[in-house]
């Protein structure tokens, strides 16, 4: 059994070992519980995601465990931080850019923008758990920027999201909602790092059945091999 929070009605979804194991949707207070069995005793790698209302995905949450056999296995405390996106990939000096996402319904919400000097800002999600800060273009300067988030609830203060990276220029550029831009985000967290390695070294070498997950293969020659890591290390984003 698997307990967290995530977002209200978000997707939540569970990798065992790169596998995809079961899926379920938080409920409006952004808790779930995921049950499963049928699983050895051994030690395990576990993955947890959630996909937004939005569609938009949390970065993935990884954990190591033994587990017992003819016991019920508990793992709780899990905190997923925000979702996040941007409404523009390049804004015009001293127009706003919008950042926005999904959290736990009430919480916190720290918005860093990583510009020359790091500037942080607050806001407060709604009832529903989403958030929305809109930022002025003129406290960040020309160049690239990029910002991410992370969410406290009474003394719970979760990890941060991914980094979007966006631009500071003459002309605005609406943002295009991409949740996979790169093959080599296996665990569908707009980044390639080591959770997709991981999943990739699991299945190093082993026969690609019908429980591979989609897109393991990167390059399509129906094995996974040091070409399919060559790929990942090239898309790699930390």
């Amino acid at each position: 059994m698997v307990r967290g929070v995530a977002y209200p009605g978000s997707q939540v979804t569970l990798l065992k070992d790169g596998q995809f194991v079961t899926s379920t949707v938080a409920g409006p207070n952004a808790q779930f519980e995921i049950n499963f069995s049928g699983v050895t005793q051994g030690t395990y790698t576990f993955n947890v995601w959630a996909k937004d209302i939005n569609g938009n995905r949390s970065v993935t949450f990884p954990f190591t465990v033994h587990l017992t056999s003819g016991v019920t296995n508990v793992i709780s405390g899990i905190f997923l931080p925000p979702t996040i996106s941007v409404n523009k990939k390049q804004v015009r000096y001293g127009d706003p850019i919008t950042v926005m996402g999904a959290a736990i319904p009430n919480a916190q919400i720290s918005v860093f923008f990583n510009s020359p000097v790091e500037i942080i800002k607050q806001v407060t999600a709604d009832a529903k758990g989403l958030w929305i800060y809109t930022m002025d273009s003129l406290e960040l300067g020309y160049g690239d920027h990029a910002t991410k988030a992370r969410s406290k609830k009474d003394a719970e203060i979760s990890t941060f999201s991914q980094k979007i990276g966006f631009v500071v220029g003459t002309n605005n550029v609406a943002a295009i909602a991409d949740h996979r831009q790169h093959s080599a985000d296996l665990s569908g967290d707009a980044s390639v790092n080591l959770v997709d390695f991981s999943i990739l070294l699991y299945w190093y070498k082993r026969p690609l059945g019908a429980t591979a997950p989609a897109g393991i293969d990167l390059n399509s020659d129906g094995k996974i091999d040091l070409v399919d890591f060559s790929i990942m290390a090239y898309q790699w984003t930390g």
